[in-house]
């Protein structure tokens, strides 16, 4: 990762969720709901030790801020924007 968050941010990488349900179902955005999932990229110096790199974790939609580096579109979070880590995640 080319950058690196400064004192209590991280940096996620948006995970695309699936539009089709089990039973094959096209689920619209519209009814998805409001939060979000990603893995943190990288993390910043004074972000609590149980949020790590790889870590996939749970946002709202409407947390933190868009960029794009060499065409990859990512987030910068405060980590109090994070409201779970998924144990044991196979998406």
């Amino acid at each position: 990762m080319e950058l690196r968050p400064l004192g209590k941010r991280v940096i996620v990488s948006l995970l695309e969720d699936h539009n089709i349900s089990q039973s094959g179902i096209i689920i619209p955005d519209t009814v998805k709901g409001s939060l979000k999932r990603g893995t943190i990229r990288a993390v910043g110096s004074e972000v609590e030790e149980d949020l790590r790199a790889e870590d996939v974790i749970l946002f709202t939609e409407h947390a933190g801020t868009q960029i794009t580096v060499k065409n990859e579109s990512y987030y910068i979070l405060d980590a109090e924007e994070i409201l779970a880590i998924y144990e044991n995640a196979h998406f």
